[in-house]
């Protein structure tokens, strides 16, 4: 008879330290195996009681909320969402060190110190949740959306930034045949082509400096479409595209 964390296979993440890979021929000695879950909410909470009460700190519901705490913490274990998880013995830990400080949260605290900072307190301000009566589906839902916000907050950010990082083909055209118009050239000249395709140019250039995306979009009405185009993958291309719209050959990106 033999029991192991790692059935055999060692431990990677670091979570039991020291442990070996097994030999298979070894392994094989042990014909069946037996997965050792956590005990049901129902057993636990017996068992922390009945830890309490042997220590003189007798509290059905302190027992109660422990196993509720422990619960949402090994179901956002599992999702990936904490990288520690309270075990029963942990429990167990707590109610003996509730008998001797006579305070529960410094109960939770001393046997939680060993967590880093962060993991620390998450832990703590869950258990004032659960000792608040927040149920643990009610917890689980309150952060599964606020994941989903967060979420939806950095894909707002990331989409923002991408904004920024683009400049649209219209405005540096526009903003080329304005300079030249304030230098004194005529548009529909050679001269003022050549110093809007010169100073178009360089914005390419500046762009591609900058890692921007040149884009173009579409202005029918309702329009969603956006041709983007990378200044240094595709340069030739916007210059062909640039010279035809300075020239007047084609209008806001159409038949270019």
């Amino acid at each position: 008879l033999a029991t192991a964390n790692t059935k055999g296979q060692g431990s990677e993440d670091g979570k039991f330290i020291g442990t070996n890979i097994l030999n298979e021929a070894f392994l094989e000695r042990f014909p069946v195996t037996f997965e050792q879950e956590y005990p049901t909410a129902k057993t636990e909470e017996k068992i922390v009681a009945t830890k309490l009460t042997s220590a003189g700190k007798s509290d059905v519901k302190f027992a109660k909320n422990l196993v509720t705490w422990a619960d949402v913490i090994r179901r956002t274990y599992k999702d990936g969402g904490v990288d520690e998880i309270i075990s029963t013995r942990r429990l167990v830990h707590i109610a003996e060190a509730y008998a001797i400080f006579k305070n529960k949260m410094k109960a939770i605290q001393v046997c939680t110190n060993r967590f880093d900072d962060d993991t620390k307190t998450s832990f703590t301000d869950l258990y004032t949740k659960v000792d608040a009566g927040v149920s643990a589906e009610q917890i689980l839902e309150d952060k599964k959306k606020a994941e989903e916000a967060e979420k939806k907050k950095a894909e707002a950010a990331k989409l923002s930034q991408e904004k920024k990082k683009q400049v649209k083909i219209t405005s540096m055209i526009d903003k080329a045949k304005d300079t030249c118009k304030d230098l004194g050239f005529n548009e529909g000249t050679e001269k003022f082509s050549d110093c809007a395709l010169k100073l178009y140019s360089q914005s390419v250039e500046l762009a591609a400096k900058q890692n921007q995306q040149v884009v173009i979009q579409g202005q029918s009405s309702g329009s969603n479409v956006m041709t983007i185009y990378d200044p240094v993958r595709d340069n030739q291309r916007l210059m062909d595209q640039g010279m035809k719209m300075i020239t007047g050959r084609c209008t806001l990106g159409y038949d270019c």
